[in-house]
């Protein structure tokens, strides 16, 4: 630690270049609250003469707003010191304040003060540097201005990322309820023909392609016309929702049940064969017979069951189960009938190829031929059976 002579030469020593430092260097003399030495620069900080700044206390020398805070602070350091504390922290300390200057111009000033002890005189001395930080603080504040501003940004740009993301999301929920509405039964909460043309596509394309079993159920509500014409067409609504809740609650997710029309629906049972539709037939009929209305009383239905045939078209396909349905009904209704397996034209399949096209072009003609016979064969059989 600088003792006050040492201090003192320093100060002879380096008297020029104190006088041209931009930084304001002072002695102040704690014991008799007087300054002893403050240099040139204080003109430029401050626009005061240096006999007018000698004649400050060290009070006078700060902004009010910080002169007591740092009086008192300064006295606390010089009462710690007396008491033996010599740690660096209480010797030497750096602040920040505020100054007046000449114009009643505030400056930001940092404020660096050592504590010196004069044994011989027994004074405490303040050696003091300030610093005119004006221009970082404006840079700071205007960092701050401008770090405000984007966050402010940021946020309005999260808001408006979370506005953004609720509309998408309505829209991904409004989008699914008009796809469930294009594609379902306002009334039953089944599949539609609208929804069956589309998927029924794909079912065909897979059975085609992997040869796995596909089947279709068709059922009608038995004796419906009548419970519509007793009841009224609300009674009628509420037998189609049971039945409809039942069918849902009672088969696969692949499976894919479609209200056809009126009281009469469809299921779409992927890789199952016709005895395996049959099992599910018969279950959802017994399902179905143990059904209950208040007012109608036990509800049965009529079951259809047909399995596609390899390359056998959609329309001839459902035209045997519409078929046995018939038959289903014919039969005392309330029972599951199979489909007949007709013999139908026979379609040429590309894996059937040989890679040579004249002899591929040889099979494609008696494959022609062979259902011309096919056709033929059907025909002489209808007109023998006419005739009959």
């Amino acid at each position: 630690m600088f003792t006050f002579d040492e201090l003192d030469n320093l100060k002879d020593k380096y008297q020029t270049l104190l006088e041209n430092l931009d930084i304001c260097t002072w002695i102040y003399n704690y014991s008799t609250k007087k300054f002893i030495y403050i240099s040139p620069s204080i003109t430029k900080l401050r626009k005061i003469t240096i006999e007018k700044a000698m004649k400050e206390t060290l009070d006078d020398a700060f902004f009010t707003y910080h002169k007591k805070k740092f009086s008192k602070l300064i006295e606390a350091r010089v009462e710690s010191f007396l008491n033996g504390d010599k740690k660096e922290d209480t010797i030497s300390k750096t602040y920040e304040a505020k100054q007046f200057d000449r114009t009643q111009k505030i400056i930001e000033v940092e404020v660096f003060t050592k504590i010196v002890f004069d044994e011989e005189k027994n004074h405490i001395y303040i050696y003091g540097r300030i610093t005119d930080i004006s221009p970082r603080k404006q840079l700071e504040l205007q960092f701050r201005k401008e770090t405000r501003h984007k966050k402010d940004i940021i946020k309005k740009l999260v808001i408006y990322e979370e506005q953004v993301a609720q509309i998408l999301n309505e829209l991904n929920e409004k989008n699914e309820t008009l796809r469930n509405i294009a594609n379902t039964d306002e009334l039953t909460g089944a599949y539609n023909r609208h929804y069956f043309d589309k998927v029924i596509i794909t079912e065909l394309e897979r059975n085609n392609r992997y040869y796995e079993s596909l089947s279709l159920i068709l059922f009608d509500i038995d004796h419906f016309k009548k419970v519509n014409d007793t009841w009224g067409h609300s009674t009628g609504d509420e037998v189609l929702i049971k039945v409809s809740n039942i069918i849902k609650d009672n088969i696969r997710k692949p499976d894919v049940f479609i209200r056809w029309g009126g009281e009469e629906f469809t299921i779409l049972l992927p890789q199952t064969n016709l005895e395996g539709a049959i099992v599910v037939a018969n279950k959802l009929r017994v399902l179905l017979e143990n059904l209950e209305h208040p007012h109608v009383g036990r509800v049965t239905a009529s079951f259809a069951v047909a399995e596609r045939l390899s390359g056998e078209s959609f329309e001839n396909w459902f035209q045997r189960l519409d078929s046995a349905l018939y038959k289903a009904k014919d039969n005392g209704r309330n029972c599951v009938i199979a489909a007949e397996k007709h013999i139908t034209e026979t379609h040429w399949k590309k894996e059937w190829e040989s890679g040579n096209s004249i002899i591929d072009k040889q099979h494609k003609y008696l494959l022609l031929l062979s259902n011309k016979l096919l056709k033929s064969a059907l025909v002489t059989v209808d007109i023998k059976e006419t005739q009959n």
